[in-house]
């Protein structure tokens, strides 16, 4: 995959995060945070639309990350090309285990698999509406959660853990993938999940796990 297309795909997830935590906090029927994202959603209707930038179509999708109106613009084919040639070249379902599972490779070698490589997967996954990736992944991790809830960090070829201990920003990108899943179900934007995983539930474990185990605190 084109280094250019990864990193298009990288900064595009992390503007979105950014969008989806003042979305969590700006709550429906409240004025947006800019008039000009206020007249976006009342011009789109909420419905994706395109305009002119510099002769480029831009798409507006009211629904990255959390279905809440929003102004910021991105070329939606070329999203959706980066989204789906990382996917073909980093996950896969061979030797995740039992269907629907699916791990992320590299990290180490593309023999392994890193808490970092899912957490990665996951968090683009739960922005890009890919739900059943995130499932899958999520399903593989909890498999190599250790004792505090946290995941083992290397996961080798055979499956077998190659490295044990939790590395805090693969958990943290875990955790965040999670609360993006579990907003996009309470909204409507997603279904509940088909594979029974209950989001909410599992962010909120991920998260005291990191608060308890992997955060430095006072004494």
């Amino acid at each position: 995959m084109k280094r250019g297309r990864w990193l298009q795909l990288a900064s595009l997830v992390a503007v979105l995060i950014v969008v989806g935590i003042i979305a969590l906090v700006w709550k429906p029927g409240q004025s947006a945070p800019t008039s000009q994202q206020s007249n976006t959603a009342s011009q789109t209707g909420g419905a994706p639309t395109a305009s002119a930038n510099g002769g480029a179509t831009v798409l507006v999708a009211s629904k990255y990350p959390y279905n809440q109106p929003t102004n910021i613009k991105f070329p939606q084919a070329d999203i959706d090309t980066a989204w789906h040639e990382w996917k073909a070249a980093m996950i896969t379902a061979q030797n995740a285990g039992a269907a629907p599972r699916l791990r992320v490779m590299g990290g180490v070698d593309m023999q392994s698999t890193t808490s970092e490589g899912q957490g990665y997967g996951m968090m683009f996954a739960s922005v890009l509406d890919d739900q059943a990736t995130l499932d899958g992944l999520w399903l593989f991790t909890a498999d190599y959660l250790d004792k505090h809830g946290l995941m083992d960090w290397h996961i080798a070829a055979d499956r077998t853990r190659a490295g044990t201990g939790g590395a805090t920003d693969a958990d943290e990108d875990i955790a965040m993938a999670l609360v993006n899943a579990c907003t996009k179900v309470r909204q409507g934007v997603w279904p509940a999940s088909p594979n029974h995983i209950d989001y909410c539930s599992a962010a909120s474990s991920m998260i005291k796990a990191i608060y308890n185990y992997e955060v430095d605190t006072p004494g």
